[in-house]
């Protein structure tokens, strides 16, 4: 069952705006088309506008967690060196059989330099998914082990949470792994893999999971989360190193000013 149906009337509220400010239909959310002859109406049609469906989009993005930046990007949006024409073949063919994707329950690792497009590229297949009716969750590593290493092991309400969200949800993405370890984060090592291995990889058993890091190669990953997180990444995610130049400078706040300006024209 989709997010669009688990989700209730009043959250689609925060995003009634879309239809209310919408040009084309004028607030209606369906495009009229009457008939007339002489001045009589003889017949008429209706297609639901696009706002409709950017606002389902806006909706079921936010309960993936999908944070707002990506809400409007798209595959053309990412330009990327001709060294990645294969990676972003493979993309586009799981976005095409995202069901196939599904159901073989393999797993991707997205890795390379930061604002390459990582996210970016892990995100359209997440987004495609919501549309199709899977459920879905997309959230940075360091944030789970914080919550999971706050008060140790003992029942929380956020274990909980994440417990549900590793077990339950179609489509996972996990991003910034390799940045637990850095800035604020000080965990133990061995407690950090325990939760990737454990928590994560062998719960959600055989749902698609999408790892994001720029952790560069299959020994790194040994290095920092131990043999068997290695093993299983081996066996059951395909490996894509993301070549390509800063991605956020196109998508960032010089995109929005420039689209701005463009309009007025």
């Amino acid at each position: 069952m989709s997010d669009y149906v688990k989700i209730s009337e009043d959250k689609f509220k925060e995003f009634a705006f879309i239809i209310k400010q919408c040009k084309i239909c004028e607030g209606k959310g369906y495009i009229f088309n009457l008939s007339r002859t002489d001045g009589l109406v003889l017949g008429n049609s209706a297609k639901q506008c696009e706002c409709v469906k950017k606002m389902t989009d806006y909706t079921l993005f936010k309960y993936a967690h999908i944070p707002s930046e990506y809400y409007d990007l798209n595959m053309s949006d990412f330009q990327s060196k001709p060294e990645n024409e294969d990676i972003l073949n493979l993309v586009n063919k799981v976005i095409g059989n995202i069901g196939r994707f599904h159901e073989a329950g393999w797993g991707l690792f997205l890795y390379g330099g930061p604002g390459t497009g990582k996210t970016m590229l892990a995100l359209e297949i997440l987004k495609k998914a919501l549309r199709e009716g899977f459920t879905g969750y997309y959230e940075w590593f360091p944030h789970i082990i914080r919550d999971l290493m706050k008060k140790g092991y003992s029942a929380d309400p956020q274990k909980e949470f994440y417990s549900d969200i590793f077990k339950k949800k179609d489509i996972l993405v996990i991003d910034e792994l390799g940045k637990e370890t850095q800035d604020k984060y000080t965990f133990n090592k061995e407690d950090i893999g325990r939760i990737l291995e454990i928590d994560i990889l062998k719960n959600r058993g055989n749902m698609p999971t999408i790892l994001i890091s720029n952790i560069k190669d299959i020994e790194g990953l040994e290095h920092q989360y131990g043999a068997y997180v290695a093993s299983v990444l081996r066996q059951k995610f395909k490996m894509l190193n993301i070549v390509s130049t800063d991605f956020r400078s196109r998508v960032g706040v010089e995109s929005f000013f420039k689209a701005l300006v463009e309009e007025g024209e």
